[in-house]
């Protein structure tokens, strides 16, 4: 079973798909690259827009595509990909955007300016005082020494096919694998003009990696994590 762990696949709700036939087209793509399962990250933006308000357009938008996604034998997973903010820990509902029926969130952090304080200390609390599971997303994107220093403190982290698939240096990526903190590949997938090229291309990298990866992604998706 392989698993997106990262994709905007939900029609009309971010800029990642635009209608119901661009979804139908990029689920397609998932098939051919023998997806099974696509968890459904959504950006939220908790700036903009409320989680009642995402909760509510996000289930419009599943039940649209829902047929789609069963006549293609893919099950999709409702999530977000939530951006983290300070002081993100006091919001209301805040479990309610993580992976359903699981207390994993993907959260996506700021690729702009110095990390404060106060935004490092909320990233902690989100995972030891909300007792949510944090997953890094594409991680990559990041300072390279922020990310081996959250790794360090235990924080699972999740990566996008590109960067695995591409041929730049992969200390990021081996430290993941050794520490067996990788847990999860997305294609991140916006639109059908790239697919599921990138995200193939890094299982045939992976190559044995790829079942123990697998186990660890569905380990967050059922509960059953170490």
């Amino acid at each position: 079973m392989y698993i997106d762990f990262h994709a905007h696949i939900l029609p009309g709700l971010d800029h990642g798909c635009k209608n119901i036939e661009e979804a139908k087209q990029q689920l397609e793509l998932a098939k051919k690259a023998k997806v099974t399962c696509i968890v459904a990250t959504s950006h939220f933006y908790p700036h903009s827009e409320s989680v009642a308000s995402f909760l509510n357009r996000r289930e419009e938008a599943y039940q649209a595509m829902k047929q789609l996604a069963q006549e293609a034998g893919i099950q999709v997973k409702l999530a977000a990909e939530v951006l983290l903010c300070e002081g993100m820990e006091n919001m209301e509902d805040l479990d309610k955007l993580c992976v359903s029926n699981t207390n994993t969130m993907l959260l996506e952090l700021p690729q702009n300016g110095e990390w404060s304080t106060g935004l490092q200390e909320s990233l902690i609390r989100i995972q030891t005082d909300k007792n949510i599971r944090v997953l890094l997303a594409h991680v990559e994107r990041y300072p390279k020494k922020k990310m081996l220093e959250l790794m360090e403190q235990g924080f699972r982290v999740q990566m996008n096919g590109d960067y695995i698939a591409s041929f730049k240096p992969k200390s990021l990526l081996k430290q993941a694998i050794k520490k067996q903190l990788l847990y999860g590949i997305g294609s991140d997938i916006h639109g059908v003009k790239k697919g599921y090229r990138a995200y193939h291309k890094a299982i045939k990298k992976l190559g044995k990696e790829v079942p123990a990866l697998m186990e660890r992604a569905e380990s967050l998706l059922t509960g059953k994590v170490d």
